[in-house]
């Protein structure tokens, strides 16, 4: 039928992510769930943010992406629908689908009517007992992935008569990111995302470093410093490999999603400074 990915706050510990994945598979049981994460850090717009916008792409076309880190859950900011050049997403209005659907290219966004949505469900689904469990009555106030986002991507799969239950918007709100920020020869940027391995992630993008070195991509002339406590402790020049240093030591390098990371060869850069997020990082280019 189709590929709907998650990508929640929730964790493993609890059943809210198999709630979810169950109620997907009672509306269309032939789907195929992916998830892309469930451990971002609780309410973390911004860490979601990046994780969707550099993963997204490397699934089909058509695919539906769920994105669930939803900290004003039961208020009244909005639930939508972005169709993109490819791909739909779906999510809260509050710019953790901004950079993602901005990066694809945005062909139409749709808010969607809780109260509408759910009586056009429990309409089209009588007899289906998960279906009549949860539309039957109030959606949870505190669980919209379980009783509004879940059927909403299996509905995105099934019919594509939005109108029912959606209004057009022209825009939507954007991410909190910090753009990273040059200064004469320094890059002024900060730590975004800290993954499994404790690589300390930035906003630091490799195609302003190589713009700022024209034609030479010589990363030996690229310092690179992490602030702490506030004071800027150097961790080197800007290498290619781990193993370009020693084991236990740190370095900085461009990842595989294209941004600088400080790391520790066969360590955990996190632990080795101490860092839990949301750090500085300075990028120092010498001519």
């Amino acid at each position: 039928m189709g590929i709907i990915t998650l990508l929640t706050d929730f964790g493993t510990k609890d059943s809210y992510v198999s709630e979810m994945k169950g109620v997907i598979n009672a509306l269309i049981p032939d789907v195929t769930i992916i998830d892309i994460s469930h451990e971002v850090r609780p309410q973390n717009i911004l860490e979601a943010s990046f994780i969707l916008s550099n993963s997204f792409y490397y699934f089909p076309g058509k695919t539906v992406h769920l994105t669930v880190v939803d900290p004003g859950v039961g208020t009244s900011r909005e639930i939508l629908v972005v169709n993109t050049r490819n791909y739909i997403f779906i999510g809260p209005d509050n710019g953790v689908l901004y950079e993602s659907v901005n990066k694809d290219g945005i062909d139409e966004i749709k808010s969607v009517n809780i109260e509408q949505f759910r009586n056009y469900m429990l309409n089209l689904y009588r007899g289906n007992i998960v279906a009549e469990r949860i539309f039957s009555g109030e959606a949870s106030k505190t669980f919209h992935g379980r009783d509004i986002f879940a059927p909403l991507a299996a509905f995105c799969l099934l019919d594509d008569k939005f109108e029912k239950f959606t209004v057009r918007k022209s825009r939507l709100i954007k991410c909190p990111e910090i753009r990273p920020v040059l200064k004469g020869n320094k890059i002024n940027g900060k730590v975004i995302y800290i993954d499994n391995f404790g690589n300390l992630i930035t906003n630091i993008n490799h195609e302003l470093i190589n713009q700022q070195l024209e034609v030479t991509k010589d990363y030996k002339k690229v310092e690179v410093f992490i602030k702490l406590k506030e004071t800027l402790f150097k961790v080197g020049e800007l290498q290619e490999i781990y193993s370009n240093v020693n084991k236990g030591e740190p370095l900085a390098l461009i990842g595989s999603r294209g941004y600088v990371e400080i790391s520790v060869n066969c360590g955990d850069a996190a632990g080795y400074f101490r860092a839990t997020g949301d750090e500085e990082v300075v990028v120092i280019l010498t001519r």
